[in-house]
């Protein structure tokens, strides 16, 4: 019989990541809500009301925290199979490449990409024991080579680079049954992407969890939009 599949899903408790929660476990599968509040976690939790998702603090900037979640994978309290990196910060839209502040560029950095990065060093190699593994990264039109412009330069460095760790880390596990993808959701109605965006929550969602899903046989290393292949 085959074990059920769990996710972990970072920046869970709302937007884009909440309903990426919402979608997995209406799809049967076990979900870790992972919220760097825990009490804003609790509260996702709860409003998705459904007995496969669970609740984890989870800062990704956080050496407790991170520490926390390799110690339950090594003990197996936790087994992740699916790996959503979907915590992220967009702060300086209104700064160019020349006058963004170099904290402002850091902060974004460590956790939109390091986060990422440091989060998929402790989960995959458990990934490759089990010999399954799926990693989705979400990242952004904004760090496409073919969208670039002067704006947001520390979100637009930190989801390059989140590229760049994609097919680095496909490569890496191209023989262990574990596919790693990225996936921009567009312009979303979210806190991140302002009122005016005009995709819903379920539209920016539904690519991730697709990637979440896929057989044995789809693709490793690649970056998509509405399922469909997109520039880098």
């Amino acid at each position: 019989m085959t074990r059920q599949k769990t996710a972990l899903v970072t920046g869970g408790n709302r937007g884009i990541g909440f309903e990426i929660c919402r979608q997995l476990a209406a799809d049967n599968i076990k979900v870790i809500l992972a919220a760097r509040d825990l009490q804003k976690g609790d509260k996702a939790m709860a409003k998705l009301d459904n007995p496969l998702v669970s609740c984890i603090k989870l800062d990704v900037t956080n050496d407790a925290d991170l520490q926390s979640l390799s110690s339950k994978l090594e003990s197996r309290e936790l087994v992740v199979d699916i790996l959503v990196n979907n915590a992220g910060i967009s702060q300086g839209i209104r700064y160019s490449i020349l006058n963004e502040p170099r904290e402002l560029t850091a902060q974004t950095m460590d956790i939109n990409f390091f986060g990422a990065l440091r989060l998929s060093q402790i989960v995959v190699p458990f990934m490759q024991k089990n010999h399954f593994g799926r990693v989705v990264n979400i990242s952004s039109g904004h760090g496409s080579f073919s969208k670039m412009d002067k704006q947001n330069p520390g979100y637009r460095f930190s989801k390059v680079a989140m590229n760049a760790m994609t097919v680095m880390l496909a490569d890496e596990v191209k023989n262990d049954n574990i596919l790693v993808n990225a996936m921009t959701p567009g312009w979303v109605r979210t806190r991140l992407g302002g009122l005016n965006a005009h995709r819903n929550v379920e539209e920016g969602a539904e690519t991730a969890v697709w990637l979440c899903l896929l057989d044995d046989d789809g693709p490793n290393g690649e970056f998509f939009k509405d399922k469909a292949t997109f520039s880098w």
